[in-house]
């Protein structure tokens, strides 16, 4: 009787996923000024260790470095499964959108259990400056304030004009963080998200939309 060769491949494939192995990103950004890519650095940091801890995998060794201005991570993780969904995870498109609140669900774009239907507005990641995390009034709680284009405040203006009184929906990865009434006809300032339950998970919703605006993940 032929020896089958199947649990030799299986084992191989297994000890070949087990094995540390070394990844190094490239962060690419778009930010011109020195201390805000330092920034993004430090949080693409954070956003890459949240993600492996999510999974359950730890980083064995880690390093940041910078070549003429350009950063870079250089990680060993215990498996090249870890590295993959990893990699997969952080080359995704990052999505933005600020949707209105519509009581027709037949013609809203998209309907989340529990909060009703939402329709576009044409605000976009691209409509976005920075998120600043910090510290609300109840000094349990945290907030997160989001900048505009001027672009972005142009149409913003418009939807609190036609939505006074209602609810607009920030959508990231096509999933609803918040929901923020509109209590003026204008916007006279940044919009600020408030009453997060605590300042560590403002700093993480930060991290997560400055990381997605601004850094592009180059794997080698």
């Amino acid at each position: 009787m032929r020896p089958s060769i199947l649990p030799l491949l299986l084992t191989a494939l297994l000890l070949s996923a087990c094995g540390e192995v070394t990844i190094t990103y490239n962060l690419h950004t778009d930010i011109p000024m020195a201390d805000q890519k330092s920034e993004l650095t430090l949080a693409s940091m954070r956003v890459i260790e949240r993600r492996l801890k999510r999974i359950g995998e730890d980083i064995l060794e880690k390093d940041i470095t910078a070549q003429d201005g350009l950063p870079s991570i250089t990680l060993t993780l215990g498996n090249t499964i870890a590295r993959d969904i990893l990699t997969e995870e952080l080359i995704q498109p990052f999505t933005l959108r600020i949707m209105t609140e519509t009581t027709d669900e037949e013609s809203a774009d998209i309907t989340v259990a529990g909060h009703g239907g939402f329709t576009e507005t044409g605000i976009t990641e691209e409509h976005i400056i920075w998120a600043e995390a910090g510290q609300d009034a109840d000094p349990s709680k945290g907030l997160v304030t989001l900048s505009f284009t001027e672009s972005g405040r142009t149409l913003m203006n418009f939807i609190f004009a036609q939505n006074n009184g209602k609810h607009v929906g920030l959508f990231v990865r096509e999933r609803l963080m918040s929901k923020l009434l509109v209590e003026s006809a204008v916007l006279r300032d940044d919009i600020v998200i408030r009453d997060i339950p605590s300042t560590g998970i403002a700093n993480i919703f930060a991290d997560d939309i400055n990381v997605g605006l601004h850094v592009t993940f180059v794997p080698h």
